[in-house]
């Protein structure tokens, strides 16, 4: 198995297994000793050592997860003691959602923190965003408009510490330059999630966060120095900016240029990537 540790070869470090899986080292961990889901050997250093078998295991979590069981209730599951009925549904959201949903209507902001870095640390980003906090987001826009309008700028707060602390950290071990324009207003919860989803993939994330005028950037002499370019917008750009988008696009490999989906929507065939 590519990247057995040398000394032993039973098993893959932690750094390879959140590679292999897509799940970071922090919540691997709290797998471990909070959950007890999984036990990896370890090495003459001390290091954790996950077998093949542990790494299916890993993903077979993740399959769960997904199915909208929570972290706390995968075990029975993966024991095969059939207590636990998974939801039939792929887009149910995590029982935490609506905790935080509680927490931002008290605008008890400590409750609402402890409970966003507790579901950044336990469940792998895209499972995170996908079932908790869209849906919470989501949610907060259903809301009567001073009391959403309260709570989303205190939800917005507390995602984009976490977040940019999330990216801050990938970015130490990573050594692949990617330069990411978000076309959103500054602190767009939107264009934050769609980031810290790309992180982790060995791209050294540089934000460039609420740009109106991408036009200088095409012919700007650094940024030949990425190597990849990323490009947000959660709303239609204007005709100049999708044209400016296009002609970026085509400055990089197709595998090296990312869009967000509206963006894949209007300029379609015409990106690069």
């Amino acid at each position: 198995m590519n990247g057995l540790d040398g000394q032993t070869g039973t098993g893959v470090i932690i750094r390879k297994a959140a590679e292999l899986t897509g799940v970071k080292p922090v919540t691997l961990r709290a797998w471990e000793r909070r959950y007890h889901l999984i036990t990896p050997e370890r090495n003459a250093k001390g290091h954790r050592l996950y077998s093949p078998a542990q790494i299916e295991t890993i993903r077979e979590i993740c399959r769960w997860l997904e199915r909208g069981v929570s972290i706390g209730k995968v075990k029975g599951l993966l024991s095969g003691s059939g207590k636990v009925t998974a939801p039939a549904q792929s887009n149910d959201t995590l029982a935490a959602a609506d905790d935080l949903l509680q927490a931002l209507a008290d605008l008890n902001s400590r409750r609402a923190e402890n409970i966003v870095n507790r579901i950044c640390r336990e469940y792998p980003p895209n499972i995170a965003i996908r079932q908790c906090f869209l849906p919470v987001i989501d949610a907060l826009g259903q809301w009567k408009r001073q009391q959403g309008s309260v709570a989303a700028a205190l939800l917005q707060f507390l995602l984009i510490s976490r977040l940019s602390a999330m990216i801050r950290s990938e970015n130490k071990s990573a050594s692949i330059p990617c330069l990411a324009i978000s076309l959103d207003p500054p602190g767009s919860l939107a264009a934050w999630l769609w980031l810290v989803s790309m992180a982790g993939q060995g791209l050294h994330i540089t934000l460039l966060d609420g740009v109106e005028h991408i036009s200088g950037l095409i012919d700007h002499a650094r940024l030949q120095t990425y190597e990849h370019l990323a490009v947000f917008a959660n709303r239609v750009p204007t005709k100049k900016q999708q044209q400016d988008i296009i002609k970026l696009s085509r400055l990089f490999d197709a595998d090296h240029f990312h869009a967000s989906t509206v963006i894949k929507t209007l300029c379609g065939a015409e990106l690069k990537g």
